[in-house]
């Protein structure tokens, strides 16, 4: 799979910028998409969470990287 992933790299939008810390973005986003699509949360209550958890997993990436 990551042989795959790696060929297909040119196709792939970087979202996160190299982020150190893409795990915590994409930890965030399963979690609220899970929530959006079990009725947890209305889409604008998952996407003001995704926007927020987003953010701050970014701001530790980059806050991490010095």
């Amino acid at each position: 799979m990551l042989r795959a992933y790696g060929e297909n790299t040119s196709h792939v939008v970087n979202c996160v910028q190299s982020n150190r810390n893409w795990q915590g973005v994409r930890d965030v986003f399963y979690v609220q998409i899970n929530d959006l699509l079990t009725g947890k949360k209305t889409p604008r209550e998952a996407g003001e969470a995704i926007d927020a958890g987003c953010n701050a997993a970014l701001e530790k990436g980059r806050a991490d990287a010095g």
